[in-house]
């Protein structure tokens, strides 16, 4: 099933009511906000921490430190990372040596990278939380949603590598636009997937056969194709030169540390479609940040955000409790559960048996009473009253009266508190007893008194 933990939520938690075209749903976790408090980041900063570094690639040239040479980039280390718990939430350190580039083929220094420019320096450790991942549902029969905002920047391909005018990601066999060999679908299905979605999260996601060029893989993750991107069903202008405010998006402050540029109205990113041919494949389609799409974005760009999109399996989704008694839908545990034992309470009952609402007795004569329930719940009891003051517990009640009186009975919890009825009322209920006290009725219950004579009325069941 799609629940919410500290920092994970699954397909038990989206409710089906909720899950419809357009609608953003909370699904899987990923690094997003900047920690800014003082008292986390102390106490964040304390751990011993163990740094893994980023597989992130960049030039190596020396000849043109700060200009793009294809087929110089290699994977340097350069950039760390490390994922903490703190108090029940996680948390992403990031640690830079050098800048990232803003495209594999540069060298890893400050005049390749506008990182600096958002406020991150070197040397320096910046945390991240954990939060549940925001998505935007484009297709909800078949389960299709797109993060609402890009969650990281990487490049389409690591790699480029140039021969007869031609950029290939390999030596020479696949070409760099190549949606099915490319790393930014094993980043997405390796990298992301391990990192974003828990085991219970996997279990309510579905493959999907994604066509790209006319080739088919299988993945769990994968980003739209520039036809996807124009596909009113989905919600977006059918007009490529539109500047669609449904194509647009935001980013997180994570993305940004890891080299998003944010532009005037969001920031660009990529699809996995193939770009301007005249780039001989070294450029692919992208969204630009106005909404329209652009097709001369370089493979090796490390600038553009990065929107996966999953299938969820509809089947997944939290379905409603259907109150078998008012027809109402509850969702969540905790509703389904507040409605049963309300329902319950409408069952819970408790009567004076053969009330008579109004009865006349002799004095002195005793009138023994019984209480009957309904739907009893385990633990409770039975109190009895006269005239508002307890005088006996348990399903029967001897009543001996020289006025008039009120009898009550009331069923209680283990703490002696009334069970109320849906309106707040004390669940119980009272019978008057009226008494023949006139000066014959008492010389007549002074001698049954007399000559120990009972005359005992049996109200109750025996």
């Amino acid at each position: 099933m799609i629940t919410v933990s500290a920092i994970v939520t699954n397909a038990s938690a989206i409710e089906a009511d909720e899950f419809f075209d357009g609608a953003t749903v909370e699904f899987g976790s990923y690094p997003q906000s900047k920690v800014t408090d003082e008292t986390v980041l102390s106490d964040l900063n304390s751990l011993e921490l163990t740094w893994t570094y980023y597989d992130y690639y960049a030039g190596t040239s020396t000849q043109y430190p700060t200009q793009s040479v294809i087929g110089s980039m290699k994977q340097l280390d350069f950039m760390k990372y490390c994922d903490v718990e703190l108090n029940g939430e996680k948390y992403r350190a990031v640690y830079m040596e050098k800048y990232r580039p803003n495209n594999t083929t540069l060298t890893p220094i400050a005049d390749n990278s506008l990182i600096d420019a958002y406020g991150y320096s070197l040397k320096t450790v910046y945390w991240f939380r954990y939060e549940p991942i925001i998505w935007t549902v484009l297709d909800a029969e078949n389960g299709i949603m797109m993060t609402t905002d890009s969650i990281d920047a990487q490049p389409f391909n690591n790699n480029q590598y140039s021969k007869n005018n031609l950029i290939y990601s390999d030596q020479y066999t696949d070409f760099a636009d190549d949606y099915n060999t490319s790393s930014i679908r094993d980043w997405l299905n390796n990298d992301f997937f391990s990192i974003a979605f828990s085991s219970e999260d996997t279990d309510s996601m579905l493959k999907t056969d994604v066509v790209t060029d006319s080739e088919t893989t299988n993945d769990y993750v994968y980003l739209l194709s520039a036809e996807e991107t124009v596909n009113p069903d989905y919600g977006f202008s059918a007009d490529t030169t539109e500047r669609d405010v449904a194509r647009r998006e935001d980013s997180t402050d994570y993305a940004i540390s890891q080299g998003l540029i944010i532009q005037a109205n969001g920031t660009n990113w990529f699809t996995r479609s193939t770009g301007n041919s005249a780039f001989g494949h070294g450029a692919v389609t992208g969204v630009n940040h106005s909404g329209n799409l652009n097709t001369n974005f370089s493979v090796s760009a490390c600038t553009l955000g990065i929107r996966p999109v999953i299938k969820i399996n509809p089947e997944k989704l939290e379905k409603p409790y259907v109150c078998p008694e008012c027809g109402k839908e509850f969702f969540g545990e905790d509703a389904t559960n507040e409605h049963i034992a309300y329902e319950s309470s409408l069952k819970v009952k408790i009567k004076i048996y053969n009330n008579k609402r109004n009865q006349t007795v002799d004095c002195g004569e005793k009138l023994k009473l019984a209480a009957v329930t309904t739907n009893k719940p385990a633990g409770s009891k039975i109190y009895w009253y006269v005239n508002g003051v307890k005088k006996g517990e348990g399903t029967t009640f001897e009543l001996s009266a020289s006025s008039d009186v009120t009898v009550t009975v009331k069923l209680v919890d283990s703490n002696g508190t009334p069970y109320r009825t849906v309106s707040g009322k004390e669940l119980s209920d009272s019978e008057k007893i009226n008494v023949k006290s006139g000066f014959f009725q008492r010389i007549i219950a002074f001698f049954r008194d007399l000559f120990k004579i009972e005359r005992i009325i049996l109200q109750g069941l025996n």
